[in-house]
């Protein structure tokens, strides 16, 4: 259960952002579907959706439906600065430059160098898409992960020490030129593949004060999150 909430969680921080035509800012909703023997078994923890909104040098996730919305709250990088907001405990995790170090490093140890797989295209939301495949090792295990995604869109590049990390995590791989519009994750811990597919995407540039800390919260480490969550 600890790595199938650890590869839950870097999901939920990913996004890819490499070189492409038009930088979105609006709102990216993605749909979940699980496959595997302990699908049932996940369905209840397992959000039905992941929304991504992004806006002038920020961005906005967070999961709806399941007990991983409640438990992750909505992650905020904004202005170089990143932070989890959750608002039934009115806290705020703060996630240090060692934090965002740390989940840079992380990234770069699991993830393998992306393989185009000529000949595999398809449309997704009108988007033309190209099929990747990338090996990620998930504490000695090693995985398949098949990133469709399409050269039509980029994401903003965010700033800040550690921005990259929060803009890739397991959705990123260091050689896929554009924006995910579908993620195949294989899970051999729990024997399932979670898919993360583009439901929707508006083009509406958010209200800046989306991404700003809510006044009156208390402040603590991001640490601490992980350390309830059961990670290190």
């Amino acid at each position: 259960m600890k790595n199938v909430l650890t590869i839950l969680c870097l999901l939920l921080l990913g996004q890819v952002t490499m070189n492409a035509q038009k930088t979105l800012r609006g709102t990216v909703e993605y749909t979940y579907t699980v496959k595997g023997d302990n699908s049932g078994m996940m369905a209840g923890m397992l959000p039905e959706r992941m929304v991504v909104v992004y806006g002038d040098d920020a961005m906005l996730t967070f999961m709806e439906g399941g007990m991983m919305a409640s438990m992750m709250g909505k992650i905020i990088v904004n202005k170089g600065q990143s932070y989890i907001v959750k608002e039934d405990q009115k806290v705020i995790y703060e996630m240090s430059a060692e934090d965002m170090k740390s989940a840079e490093e992380q990234q770069k140890e699991q993830m393998g160098k992306a393989e185009k797989i000529e000949g595999q295209t398809k449309e997704i939301k009108g988007y033309p898409c190209q099929l990747y495949e990338v090996e990620v090792n998930q504490n000695g295990q090693t995985a398949k992960q098949k990133i469709w995604v399409t050269e039509k869109l980029k994401a903003p590049e965010l700033k800040g020490s550690g921005a990259s990390a929060m803009n890739q995590g397991l959705m990123a791989a260091n050689n896929v030129p554009g924006f995910p519009m579908e993620v195949e994750v294989d899970i051999p811990q729990a024997n399932m593949t979670m898919v993360l597919s583009v439901n929707e995407i508006t083009m509406e540039k958010p209200d800046p004060a989306m991404f700003k800390k809510p006044e009156g919260y208390e402040v603590k480490p991001f640490s601490e999150m992980m350390s309830m969550m059961g990670g290190n």
